[in-house]
């Protein structure tokens, strides 16, 4: 299944950010920011509004780089980041899990952003986990359309 995010969009797609602020995911992401100097944390989130208002508008491209489906829950789909880490002397791997409702082809539902460990011996373990949670985010707000009723 393709992303509604590769498809130009007349009006743009709506972005409703549904991620658990108390989560340790949403901290990563934010911990990571907090290790580089304030004009690179500054062009980091920039880079990440961007592309999450590209999707917005259908705009990003099938792909490692743009936007993958999630083969096994064909609501969800994940982008990637890769942010140069000067101070950790590698690259940070973003990655963002989202949701596109088929009963709501209007919405973008952003579940879950977390830094991909790339160290980890399992690491097809801990992105199942991240995916996990990010499915149960996504069937827990269905009931309530993700907060927009």
């Amino acid at each position: 299944m393709e992303s509604r995010c590769t498809h130009r969009q007349a009006p743009s797609l709506e972005w409703v950010d549904y991620t658990d602020p108390n989560h340790d995911d949403a901290h990563g992401v934010e911990d990571f920011l907090a290790t580089v100097a304030p004009a690179t944390a500054m062009h980091y989130r920039s880079q990440l509004s961007v592309k999450e208002r590209l999707a917005a508008q259908g705009r990003l491209e099938d792909g490692a780089y743009g936007v993958e489906p999630i083969a096994s829950f064909r609501e969800l789909f994940e982008m990637h980041w890769f942010f140069r880490a000067v101070t950790l002397r590698s690259t940070v791997h973003v990655r963002q899990y989202h949701g596109e409702p088929q009963s709501s082809p209007h919405l973008f539902i952003g579940l879950l952003r977390h830094i991909k460990e790339v160290g980890v011996v399992d690491i097809k373990a801990v992105q199942n986990q991240a995916l996990s949670r990010a499915k149960l985010r996504y069937e827990g707000g269905r009931q309530t359309s993700w907060g927009t009723e």
